[in-house]
């Protein structure tokens, strides 16, 4: 993706200047081509070779290829093109610095899913689907992102679970892996193995390996979300037992439920309404014309409504014999007689001889003694029996037909309120689990079975052996309308328990091929019943479903991968979530003999990573010669010199941040190593900030717009914190997060920082006391506009800055008024200055002289022959510019008392363009206190 600046106007700053990011750069030209036809594009930086305008289909070619690695600039503005390019290049071309990281704009929250390297807790293996590859650099806690879902299967009863993962871009030297805070040395059956860019992932020689060598291509599934340890029920089992089901007519039973499918068989029970069955017992008899004369005790209201008689015991002896008169039979009246505890019914039967022929054979009346139930009362109802399924939908089921199966549905439109009952809904005697259907293309179901108590039988008299549950998964293609197509695919096999411990979980993992990947439904079910006599544990769950995919590619550019294979010992604990981290220190060429290495190293050097930064085909898609080597490298020895130890210039961080470009991953990089990342003459370079003796820049009314300037003076330090609260990752406690605060743990309100990049108590310790002793020492704060010198400096610089907006505090005699100004002309050590100024014999003066160096030299001053005249104390170590050339102004200068020489020094705390050739700066008074820490590691203060 490449970067453009489209300027409306060059010869105008105050105009907007457009950024943004593309990956078509001609298509984006050419609609800005469309608004201005006189437009014209060019490489950074704008000039006349760097000119790319397409003028035919080979330049709009060349122009596509060059985008992969080159950012553009786009002047809108119509023109000389000459003029054009001169005034934009030098617009774009002058010294600047690359970017202030105290001004860079935050991370929009909550848009991106950031690596979990930066995450203080809850670190965790995940996806980040559509995220930046994480860049490591330095050493860091990497924990990898998941590329896919951990895949998991049942191996001799133990659960394994697959994972292919991505650590970042580049390489790394690793060590120290863990899972959670666990060596992976102490978990018996992992297995790790870490591939180089570009290595094959069934390579038995990875670069880092512990366990079994993984030589088989990684599984790669996606979980399905259906199956969640659901238990497969017996297939004589209730699918759905519940008091909230009811009835409606002419067919409907309402109730939420998936269990069921159009075209099903459905067997109700309990369903059971109104009056119940009575039981009715003592002494008959029998006569020919089939009515029965029963003498109880039990009073039976309105007995002439039940329709229906069960007789349980009925033995009759005639000429014939014994003759058993038990069964079912239909009632066509009853009537009742007799008193309190001596009642009489009278129970006309229907055509008994239908329901037991031995009432044909009867020779004679007879009598017994009956046992039995009468039912079918006409004010009940009985929704029970088996029926066929038409339709389910969200919250009912409606059957086909029922009244022809059982007419007592009809009863439904007359009856009130069918709740309240316990009803069982049985479903056909299969009881498949499904059919699920998955929404990516796969050749292959996977389904883990899981007896979580074992697989026992304990008899009568305390046996105890294994038993086995034989189950089945099904699978079938769907064609492009989601609809089933060809074969249905079978697999059966028979999940046993455990004979080393009957009461152990086993689990038991069926495969199910399709010929060619393609989305797919899938079903299961288990097929033994035990019957047996005692206690029988067989319950089977599914415990999940996983659709794998082939992975075609083995090798991967640019990116170090991860693969895992995990045994979980306890298969009832389950692992939920990943936790695999390792220490990782990126690996990157050298270039501090000014020559790239012959090999990389493992490094956490600034130097070495802004050197990879640069030239890294997704960051900075530089060539080397955009860096100022000798500059870098010397930076980083400075400061290790400086502060007594080489921690002060590490950087250990994870880039992973999408929308970060390369000039605020400098910054990043730069404002822990104590620099500025600045570009001059198309070079890039970092500057250290540390006590500085002069000032690189003199800002006097010359180069400051009027009116622009504003002070503040203060006589105690800023009262809005009372100390600072600085963040860093320390690495000796497991990488949790530390915190400096200053002056003391008093602090109720302090300013904070979070030191990204910081993994040492020495680079903390500095940057912490830096930001509190500018606190506790900043007294002036100046804001002001300054001219094209401005360009020349950037945050953390030392300038000069005269206080225009009040008299000066040099004495001066009755015709002086001026301190500051320009020189018009110098011979040997006399000057000529642009503004009238008489120095008092009485006092010692200091001149503040604009070097062409980007430095303020100073030296004392006497008056000369008039006001326009003053003697310098030598020669000024580079010649003074005393007429504007063009490209340089002439030399400024402004006058201090030799005490107080320092009293115009600032420091830049934020720089912002304010317009063509000008920038708001905004400074503090520069105090040699800020560095007051700097030195405790050489005096062994920390």
């Amino acid at each position: 993706m490449s970067r453009l600046r489209i300027l409306k106007n060059p010869l105008d700053a105050s105009e907007e200047v457009l950024h943004i990011r593309t990956d078509d750069v001609l298509k984006v030209f050419k609609e800005v081509k469309k608004i201005h036809p006189q437009a014209r594009i060019f490489l950074r930086p704008a000039c006349h070779q760097n000119d790319v305008t397409p003028t035919n289909k080979i330049d709009e070619a060349s122009l596509q290829m060059l985008s992969k690695n080159n950012d553009f600039d786009v002047v809108c503005q119509a023109g000389e093109a000459a003029t054009i390019i001169a005034i934009a290049s030098t617009v774009l071309s002058l010294a600047m610095s690359v970017y202030s990281y105290m001004n860079m704009p935050k991370t929009q929250s909550g848009v991106e899913r950031g690596s979990s390297n930066n995450k203080l807790g809850n670190r965790e293996n995940e996806q980040r689907l559509g995220e930046r590859i994480p860049d490591i650099y330095g050493t860091v806690l990497a924990v990898p992102d998941l590329i896919a879902p951990p895949l998991r299967y049942f191996k001799n009863n133990v659960e394994i679970e697959e994972t292919l993962m991505c650590l970042g871009r580049g390489f790394y030297s690793i060590s120290d892996v863990r899972e959670g805070e666990t060596s992976i040395q102490q978990i018996d059956g992992e297995s790790v193995s870490i591939y180089d860019p570009n290595q094959n992932l069934t390579d038995s020689n990875p670069m880092y390996r512990y366990g079994d060598v993984l030589t088989h291509p990684p599984r790669i599934g996606k979980q399905s979300k259906s199956i969640t340890g659901q238990t497969l029920l017996n297939p004589s089992s209730a699918r759905v037992v519940s008091t909230d089901i009811s009835f409606t007519y002419p067919n409907i039973i309402n109730i939420t439920t998936d269990k069921f499918k159009s075209g099903e068989t459905i067997t109700i029970e309990g369903a059971q309404y109104g009056i119940k069955d009575l039981i009715v017992s003592g002494t008959v008899d029998v006569g020919l014309d089939n009515v029965l004369t029963l003498a109880t005790a039990t009073n039976i209201s309105n007995p002439e409504k039940f329709k229906g008689l069960t007789i349980q015991s009925l033995l009759a002896t005639d000429e014939s014999g014994t003759l058993d008169l038990s069964g079912f039979y239909e009632v066509s009246n009853i009537i009742k007689s007799g008193s309190v505890n001596a009642w009489i019914y009278e129970i006309t039967l229907q055509n008994p001889a239908s329901s037991n022929q031995n009432f044909g054979m009867l020779t004679d009346s007879v009598s017994g003694s009956l046992s039995g139930l009468l039912t079918n009362n006409i004010d009940s109802m009985n929704l029970n029996g088996e029926y066929t399924i038409n339709v389910v939908d969200d919250s009912k089921i409606t059957l086909s037909a029922p009244d022809s199966e059982n007419p007592e549905w009809l009863k439904l439109q007359n009856w009130g309120s069918t709740a309240g009952n316990t009803i069982g809904l049985y479903g056909s005697q299969e009881n498949w689990l499904g059919w699920y259907k998955t929404e990516n293309e796969s050749k292959k179901v996977i389904a883990n079975f899981y007896a979580p108590q074992g697989l026992y039988h304990i008899g009568t008299k305390g046996y105890k052996e294994v038993i086995g549950v034989e189950l089945e998964l099904q699978c079938q293609a769907l064609d492009h309308f989601g609809k089933p197509t060809g074969e249905i695919y079978t697999v059966k096999q028979a999940l046993f328990g455990d004979i080393k411990g009957i009461a152990n979980s086993v689990g038991l993992t069926l495969e199910c091929d399709l010929p060619n990947p393609s989305k797919l439904q899938y079903r299961m079910r288990r097929i033994t019943v035990h019957t047996s006599k005692g206690t029988v544990v067989d319950e089977v769950q599914a415990r999940s479903v996983f659709t794998e995919m082939n992975l075609e590619k083995l090798s991967y550019d640019d990116v170090t991968l991860v693969r895992t294979l995990t045994v979980t010992n306890d298969i009832s604990s389950g692992v939920s979530k990943r936790q695999l981290n390792l220490i990782a220190t990126r690996m990157v060429y050298s270039y501090i003999t000014g020559a790239k290495s012959t090999e990389r190293i493992a490094t956490s050097n600034f130097a070495d990573i802004v050197c990879d930064m640069t030239v890294d085909s997704y960051i900075g898609r530089r060539e080397l010669d955009n860096l100022d080597l000798e500059n870098l490298y010397a930076t980083s020895q400075d400061i290790t010199d400086y502060f007594g130890t080489s921690k002060a210039t590490e950087f250990n961080y994870t880039l992973d941040q999408s929308n970060q470009s390369y000039e605020e991953s400098l910054a990043q990089v730069a404002s822990v190593v104590f620099c500025d990342a600045r570009r001059e003459s198309g070079r890039i370079y970092f500057q250290f900030e540390k006590l500085n003796p002069s000032s690189a820049i003199l800002f006097n009314h010359r180069n400051k717009r009027p009116f622009s300037e504003t002070w503040t003076i203060r006589g105690t330090r800023d009262k809005t914190y009372d100390g600072i609260e600085a963040k860093w990752k320390d690495p000796t406690e497991n990488w949790v997060e530390k915190t400096i605060k200053l002056p003391n743990d008093s602090i109720t309100n302090p300013k904070k920082i979070d030191l990204n990049g910081v993994t040492n108590k020495y680079q903390a310790h500095f940057l912490a006391n830096r930001a509190w002793n500018k606190i506790k020492y900043q007294r002036k704060t100046v804001k002001f506009t300054g001219y094209g010198e401005s360009d020349l400096v950037s945050r953390n610089n030392r300038i000069a800055v005269t206080n225009d907006t009040r008299p000066s505090i040099v004495p001066l005699g009755e015709d002086g008024k001026f301190t500051s100004g320009e020189i018009e002309n110098i011979v040997g050590q006399t000057i000529t200055v642009s503004q009238p100024v008489q120095l008092l014999p009485d006092q010692t003066y200091t001149i503040h002289l604009q070097l062409t160096n980007k430095s303020v030299e100073t030296m004392r001053v006497t008056q000369g022959s008039d006001a326009f005249t003053l003697i310098l104390e030598r020669l000024p170590i580079l010649p003074l510019i005393t007429q504007f050339d063009g490209k340089v102004v002439s030399t400024t200068y402004s006058i201090t008392l030799e005490q107080n020489k320092d009293s115009e020094a600032m420091l830049i705390t934020e720089k912002s363009d304010a317009g063509q050739f000008e920038s708001e700066i905004t400074a503090i008074n520069y105090d040699a206190r800020y560095y007051d820490n700097d030195k405790d590691f050489i005096n062994n203060l920390i």
